[in-house]
């Protein structure tokens, strides 16, 4: 469940392999649960975001592809990390298995069936006349809304379900528009600095990006919910740089910083091309999008020492 989303339901699934099957889609992203079970001979390529150290689920990650005919697997791999590691591993494993499986086979003898010999057509000739002369009695046709599809789903049913995914599909889709033109237009925002933007040049560029009206008007109300900025008149102001220009923070400077490292827990910044501090999660108030090795950015700040370390506390964000 990501961002109150909880996912596809197993028709929903359904319905997408079926048209993975039948080349509507052209391409599916799955999780591990895509590694087994699933049946699409047409597949002739799959990429792995990772390798895993087991031999079996490698064979089983393979054994997506290439089954109608060449197909091929492609795991990405980064070097001097775990990945090399489990790479290797998973692939001597498989060896192994080889290795055992045709040592079995070496071993075993081949069966060998002990009996009489089968008759050519064991079928008695008059079964074999009543079959030929056999008809079956004609069927009534059902109409079509009462024909049960395997037994559970009308085809009412099915058009409603299909109908039902598609608009959800469609949400996830402008949610997710929403998403980056949010990010897009707090960048831009904070690049003007402490004087703000005029909303309609906001969505114009926006616009010019390829974003609708519906998702950048959800966009800039999305920012307004999240009070990221802040309207004064024609223009948006980033929230750091409205406070900071009503003097919210009478005995705090703002001053620039580079993030310079981000580690687990923290991120290391240099301040005003000056001085290294330490950043801590609790001790940042701002776009998170901008905690990022190499984003510069502008805040209204208060540095202070700490357990012998240099350590900056960002009130607000005021431009980039």
């Amino acid at each position: 469940d990501k961002e109150g989303d909880p996912g596809l339901s197993q028709d929903e699934q359904a319905m997408l392999l079926e048209e993975l099957r039948t080349g509507d889609l052209k391409a599916l992203v799955a999780t591990s649960v895509g590694e087994e079970g699933l049946d699409v001979p047409s597949v002739d390529l799959v990429v792995f975001y990772e390798p895993v150290p087991s031999g079996v689920r490698y064979i089983q990650r393979k054994g997506r592809t290439g089954r109608k005919s060449k197909g091929e697997a492609i795991i990405l791999v980064t070097e001097e990390t775990h990945d090399a590691a489990y790479l290797e591993v998973s692939e001597k494993r498989r060896k192994r298995m080889k290795t055992v499986v045709e040592g079995l086979n070496s071993e075993l003898e081949p069966l060998e069936r002990k009996g009489p010999e089968l008759e050519k057509n064991p079928m008695p000739e008059e079964l074999i006349r009543d079959a030929e002369e056999y008809s079956p009695p004609e069927r009534k046709e059902e109409p079509e809304a009462e024909i049960r599809l395997g037994g559970r789903t009308k085809p009412s049913e099915l058009a409603e379900e299909k109908k039902e995914y598609l608009e959800k599909k469609r949400e996830r889709e402008f949610r997710r528009k929403e998403r980056d033109a949010a990010e897009q237009a707090l960048e831009k925002v904070l690049g003007s600095s402490l004087e703000g933007m005029k909303v309609e040049d906001l969505k114009r560029q926006l616009k010019d990006e390829g974003y609708s009206e519906g998702v950048v008007k959800a966009a800039v109300e999305r920012l307004q919910d999240e009070d990221q900025v802040r309207m004064e008149g024609d223009r948006i102001l980033s929230r750091g740089a409205a406070r900071a220009d009503g003097e919210a923070y009478p005995n705090d400077e703002v001053h620039d910083f580079f993030v310079e490292k981000v580690r687990k827990g923290a991120a290391v910044v240099k301040v005003d091309n000056k001085w290294r501090a330490v950043l801590s999660p609790e001790d940042y108030e701002g776009p998170r999008n901008l905690i990022k090795k190499g984003k510069r950015f502008e805040a209204v700040a208060e540095l202070y020492n700490e357990d012998g370390k240099f350590r900056a506390w960002v009130k607000d964000v005021v431009g980039k």
